[in-house]
């Protein structure tokens, strides 16, 4: 316990340290999410005026019928499902990007999930309305592309499943859905 204090305590101090007027950067606040900190916690450790704005609603973009067909991907439960070369494609073309693997995994953490834990985050009523809320599918199966790819592995890229909160690498080949980021 008396570790854990200290931790909070040296991470809190480096990030008053690193930051102007107590706000946090991007990569600050990535690191404090690493570390287990709560969004509350991150808040009050980065003050009031910081903004998760990587985190936010507005970010994330679902492709339209019209542009996941136009690069050979299909729609599934009203979103797009395609393989990983073609999500790409797809983003790009709405002047977006695939998000990336800590981008999708800190959302877990964002709804207070915990990442790679399926019983627990499956029977927490409000991890999966929060999720949901940043517009990822509400299915049995709803795993999502990531732009990085597996170290030593070129042909697996990282995908996030959001309903048990776990994480794994599938085969670029294999259709799974695309979410877009700005």
């Amino acid at each position: 316990m008396k570790l854990k204090f200290v931790w909070i305590l040296l991470s809190i101090s480096f990030v008053l340290l690193t930051s102007t007027n107590a706000t946090c950067t991007k990569e600050q606040v990535f690191k404090l999410l690493d570390k287990k900190f709560s969004k509350k916690e991150i808040n009050s450790v980065c003050g009031i005026e910081t903004k998760m704005h990587f985190f936010e609603k507005k970010k994330w973009l679902n492709p339209s019928a019209v542009v996941c067909t136009k690069y050979g991907g299909k729609i599934d439960h009203n979103t797009c499902r395609a393989n990983w070369k073609q999500a790409n494609a797809i983003c790009s073309d709405m002047y977006a990007r695939l998000p990336s693997f800590y981008e999708l995994k800190h959302i877990i953490q964002i709804c207070d999930g915990v990442v790679d834990s399926n019983t627990y985050n499956r029977r927490k009523k409000s991890y999966q309305a929060c999720y949901k809320e940043y517009g990822f599918l509400d299915a049995s199966f709803n795993d999502y592309w990531s732009s990085n790819t597996r170290i030593n592995h070129e042909k697996r890229a990282w995908i996030v499943s959001y309903i048990y909160g776990f994480t794994y690498s599938g085969d670029k080949r294999n259709s799974f859905y695309v979410r877009c980021a700005r």
